[in-house]
């Protein structure tokens, strides 16, 4: 897919894996032209790692994401897919939020995701969710804009509290019962 556009949980139809989004968001509407380029993505998922691997896949299949949802820009952002957050306001354009800006409109979730990977600002596409969406535009806007985060995870290992069960160069370690006895429950 060209770009894939992941729904929040709170704009579809019904809560189940197979539901598309409200009907009355016309933003996610597809053209017929584009059908074959464009996929919307519903993350709800049966709680079944066979089905979680086939909702990320489902994702990393695309070239681009936009997404409203937490999780389609962790898993695109992890895989190096250019993406963008779907903004629910906006005419088809792309701008940024400045992270810092305590009273800029973003959930605080993206806010704490991306300020910990060391990003200061969001890219984002803007569109009202009761007009269409230039498509087109932002696919292009996307991949002309965005850049990829931090993926220095020395700061992360650095504060985890419980001693790591790998070594610096990431190979596994054996965790004896007797260093298993001293981790805190």
């Amino acid at each position: 897919w060209d770009l894939g556009v992941v729904l929040h949980i709170s704009e579809l139809a019904e809560m189940t894996p197979s539901s598309g989004p409200r009907a009355e968001y016309v933003r996610y509407n597809v053209p017929a032209e584009l059908e074959s380029h464009i996929k919307i993505i519903n993350t709800i998922c049966e709680p079944t790692p066979a089905d979680l691997e086939r909702a990320v896949r489902e994702i990393v299949s695309c070239r681009a994401i936009l997404s409203m949802s937490l999780h389609g820009l962790v898993i695109a952002e992890t895989y190096g897919i250019p993406c963008a957050w779907f903004r629910d306001s906006g005419k088809s354009e792309t701008s940024f939020v400045d992270l810092q800006d305590g009273s800029a409109r973003v959930d605080h979730r993206l806010r704490d995701y991306y300020l910990g990977k060391g990003s200061r600002k969001l890219l984002t596409f803007g569109q009202s969710r009761s007009k269409q969406t230039n498509w087109e535009r932002a696919l292009r806007d996307i991949q002309d804009t965005w850049t990829p985060t931090s993926r220095d995870t020395d700061r992360l290992l650095d504060a985890f509290p419980l001693p790591l069960s790998v070594s610096d160069q990431y190979e596994v370690r054996p965790l004896t019962l007797a260093a298993a006895a001293t981790l805190p429950l």
